[in-house]
C-alpha cells in the first residue's frame, strides 16, 4: 500500500511541475497588414538597454495615408501577457491595453503600472518605408518629447521588465475615397546581449557547458572503450548510445539558441529536431537504467522477452512525449486544453510506473547478489541504488518547490528562474550518466562484473574434493558417491562418530544459513547453463 501512495504522489507531483513553454521569445517579427488590421502586439521579456525599433514597409494603396501611433507597457508579471494575440481586426485585448494602459486586470495582485505613449504620426502610403522619429521619456514622465534624429530606435528601454508592444494603425483617406491598402510591419527588440530574452537568455551559456560536457564525458567513453575493445560488456555500449544521443541533443539546442540570439529569427525545424532528440534521449535513458537495474550483463546473461518490454516500454514513453511536446509546441504558452493535461498525466503516470519497476527490479537484484555472496557486483548496486535514491529524493524536492513558487502564485514576479525548469532535468540527468559511468566503466578487470553462471564439470574426474564457486560464495563437495567407500584417516582414529562430527562442522562452515530460510534458487537455471554451454561451444 504504501509503494501505491509513493507511486500516485510521484504521478500526481509530476503532472503538476509540468512547464507548459512554446518557443523561445523571438527579437524579430514580421507581420503583413491591411486597412482590416487595427492593433499590431509583440510581448517579451527585455534587458535594460534594449533597443525597440519598428518600421513599415511595402505599403501599395491609392489614395490612403497612414495613422501611426504606439504605447509600451510594463508589467511585474509574468502571466500578464501570455497568450495574447499578435494581431487584432477590432476590440480585444490589445484594444483594452491600448486604450486603457492603466487598467490592472482583476487576477492580478500589484498596484501600478507603467507605460510610455508615443504621439500620433501621419505618413503616405506611397510605397517608401515608413519610420517613426524616436521617443525620449521614462516610464514615470507623463509626457512624451519627440527627438528629430531617425537613426536612432523608437525607444529604449530604462529598465529590465516584461513589455507590451502594441501599435496601432489607421488608414486615412479623403472623403469618400477607397481605404485599402497593403504593408508589412517589421519589429526589432535587440539589447547588448543580442536577440534572446531576460528568461532565454540563461540557457544559451547553459547549453554551452553541457554541450562540452557531454563532449569530454563522450571522448573519455570511446577512448576507455577502444582500449578495453576486447572485453567490453553490452550495458556499456547501451551507455555508448545514452552519450552519443545526449551529446547530439546539446549541440542542436546550443545552435539554435546562438543563431536566435545572433539573429532574433526562430527556426521551429531545429527546435522540433532538439526537442525530438530530447525525446529519445529521455526514452533510451529509461531503457539503460531498467536493464542495468534488472542486472543485464551482470547477474544474468540476456533478458529475454523482458528486453522486449522494456524497449516496448520505452517506444510507448517516446511517442507520448513527442505527442505531448508538438501539443505544447503549437499552443500558446498559458493553453491548458484537454489535449495538452491528457498527453502530460498519462507521460506522468508512465514516468512514475517505470520508477516503480526500476527500484523492484533493483530489490531483487541485490536480493540475489546477497545470496550469492558476491561482495564486488553487490557494492557496485548499492552505489547505484543510493544514486537513484538521490536523483528520486532531488527530483521531488524540486518538484514541490516549483509547483510552491511557479505555479501557485498568479502573479510570478519572480520569472527569471523559470529558466530552471528545463535546466535542472537536463543537469540531474547528465550527474546520474556520469555516476553510471564511473560505475559501469570498461577497466582491466571487466570480467569480474560479467555473468559467470555456474557449469557442471560434465565429466567424473577426481582431482579435488571441494570446488569454489565464485557466484555463489560457498563451498560444494563432488564426487563424494565415488569416494563414499573410502574411509578417511580421521574415521579411522575416531571411529563413525568422528566422521558424522565432521560432516556436521563442515555444513556449519560452509552452507550460510540464509540458504535454507530463503526459498529462492541459487543456482542459476538449467536454460543459463544450457545457453553458456552453447556460447562456449562456439568459440572453440
Amino acid at each position: 500500500m504504501e509503494n501505491k501512495d509513493l507511486l500516485s504522489l510521484y504521478c500526481f507531483l509530476a503532472f503538476l511541475v509540468c512547464t507548459i513553454s512554446a518557443f523561445p521569445e523571438k527579437g524579430k517579427w514580421t507581420f503583413e497588414i491591411n486597412q482590416d488590421i487595427q492593433y499590431v502586439g509583440v510581448s517579451k521579456s527585455m534587458f535594460a538597454g534594449t533597443n525597440i525599433t519598428f518600421k513599415i514597409q511595402n505599403c501599395r494603396s491609392e489614395s490612403t495615408s497612414l495613422s501611426i501611433s504606439w504605447k509600451l507597457r510594463h508589467s511585474p508579471c509574468w502571466q500578464e501577457y501570455l497568450g495574447l494575440e499578435n494581431i487584432e481586426t477590432g476590440t480585444g485585448q490589445l484594444h483594452g491595453y491600448y486604450m486603457n494602459p492603466h487598467a490592472i486586470p482583476e487576477w492580478l495582485n500589484y498596484s501600478a503600472a507603467d507605460y510610455v505613449a508615443s504621439q500620433e504620426s501621419i505618413a503616405a502610403c506611397d510605397g517608401s518605408t515608413i519610420s517613426m522619429p524616436p521617443v525620449l521619456q521614462s516610464m514615470e514622465k507623463k509626457h512624451t518629447k519627440q527627438a528629430t534624429s531617425v537613426e536612432q530606435p523608437q525607444y529604449v528601454i530604462p529598465k529590465e521588465g516584461v513589455y507590451l508592444f502594441v501599435i496601432t494603425i489607421k488608414p486615412k483617406s479623403p472623403l469618400g475615397g477607397n481605404h485599402s491598402y497593403t504593408a508589412q510591419i517589421l519589429i526589432d527588440m535587440k539589447s547588448d546581449f543580442g536577440y534572446l530574452s531576460v528568461i532565454d537568455w540563461p540557457l544559451l551559456p547553459f547549453y554551452g557547458t553541457m554541450c562540452g560536457l557531454y563532449t569530454v564525458m563522450g571522448v573519455l567513453w570511446l577512448v576507455v572503450s577502444l582500449c578495453r575493445l576486447k572485453d567490453i560488456l553490452r550495458i556499456q555500449m547501451w551507455i555508448g548510445a545514452v552519450l552519443f544521443l545526449g551529446m547530439l541533443e546539446m549541440a542542436v539546442y546550443l545552435a539554435e539558441y546562438e543563431s536566435l540570439n545572433k539573429t532574433g529569427e526562430l527556426t521551429a525545424a531545429a527546435h522540433y529536431s532538439a526537442e525530438l532528440l530530447s525525446c529519445a534521449k529521455r526514452s533510451l535513458a529509461r531503457i539503460l537504467v531498467l536493464i542495468a537495474s534488472m542486472g543485464f550483463g551482470i547477474v544474468k546473461p540476456r533478458l529475454g522477452a523482458m528486453l522486449q518490454r522494456i524497449v516496448g516500454v520505452g517506444v510507448v514513453y517516446m511517442v507520448l512525449s513527442a505527442v505531448e511536446t508538438y501539443l505544447i509546441l503549437v499552443q500558446p504558452k498559458n493553453d491548458r486544453s484537454r489535449n495538452i493535461y491528457a498527453a502530460s498525466f498519462l507521460l506522468a503516470l508512465l514516468d512514475a510506473a517505470i520508477c516503480f519497476w526500476i527500484f523492484l527490479s533493483l530489490v531483487q537484484t541485490t536480493r540475489t547478489l546477497r545470496l550469492r555472496r558476491n561482495t564486488v557486483k553487490l557494492s557496485l548496486y548499492n552505489h547505484f541504488t543510493h544514486t537513484l535514491i538521490f536523483a528520486v529524493a532531488s527530483s521531488l524536492i524540486f518538484m514541490l518547490w516549483s509547483i510552491y513558487y511557479h505555479r501557485m502564485d498568479t502573479c510570478l514576479k519572480d520569472w527569471k528562474e523559470l529558466w530552471l525548469d528545463e535546466a535542472f532535468w537536463k543537469l540531474l540527468f547528465s550527474l546520474l550518466l556520469l555516476v553510471i559511468m564511473i560505475l559501469w566503466r570498461p577497466t582491466n578487470n571487466n570480467q569480474r562484473y560479467a555473468f559467470t553462471p555456474l557449469l557442471d564439470s560434465g565429466d567424473e574426474t577426481e582431482e579435488d574434493d571441494v570446488m569454489v564457486n565464485e557466484n555463489l560464495g560457498m563451498k560444494m563437495r563432488v564426487n563424494r558417491a565415488s569416494r563414499a567407500n573410502t574411509p578417511s584417516p580421521r574415521t579411522s582414529r575416531d571411529g563413525p562418530s568422528g566422521s558424522i562430527e565432521d560432516d556436521l562442522k563442515w555444513v556449519e562452515e560452509n552452507i550460510p544459513s540464509s540458504m535454507v530460510e530463503s526459498g529462492l534458487p541459487l543456482l542459476d537455471s538449467e536454460e543459463e547453463i544450457m545457453t553458456t554451454r552453447f556460447e562456449l561451444s562456439k568459440m572453440q
